[in-house]
């Protein structure tokens, strides 16, 4: 293949000689090459086709790519990368991710996923989540949110809370 390859030829150019096409060209490289694309070059792919990558190339997705990823992507990402997410991308995380979700997301965690917050969250829970939180978790509350329990609650606590 050779390096000064006129970009008129680019899309004509057979898939197996991708491996060999140099970097200056991947900015010219037309949108169905991308499933034949090298795992290699995906560090470089400009931002601009990282909408139209396939699900193969989220397993081995650079973590730049991460502050500018899709939101449909988010159905498929690996649980690798729940760690290096953003915040901004928290409110459209999907459930089944949140038995998973590292704790110093949960201060950012939005109030409707309350309902859905496995129980050993529940020490670490910011004070500030206690008015929305569903009346069904306070048997497994810690002992020490008791002062800063809304009072719309009391008639739901355990009596083992009353006593204390």
């Amino acid at each position: 293949l050779p390096t000064l390859l006129p970009l008129y030829y680019l899309p004509h150019l057979p898939p197996y000689y991708l491996p060999y096409l140099p970097l200056y060209y991947l900015p010219y490289l037309p949108l169905y090459y991308l499933p034949y694309l090298p795992l290699y070059y995906l560090l470089y792919l400009p931002l601009y086709y990282l909408p139209y990558l396939h699900l193969y190339y989220l397993l081995n997705l650079h973590l730049y790519y991460l502050l500018n990823l899709p939101l449909y992507y988010l159905l498929y990402l690996h649980l690798y990368y729940l760690p290096y997410l953003p915040l901004y991308y928290l409110p459209y995380l999907p459930l089944y991710y949140l038995p998973n979700l590292p704790l110093y997301y949960l201060p950012h965690l939005p109030p409707y996923y309350l309902p859905y917050l496995p129980l050993y969250y529940l020490p670490n829970l910011p004070l500030y989540y206690l008015p929305h939180l569903p009346p069904y978790y306070l048997p497994y509350l810690p002992l020490y949110y008791l002062p800063y329990l809304p009072l719309y609650y009391l008639p739901y606590l355990h009596l083992y809370y009353l006593l204390n």
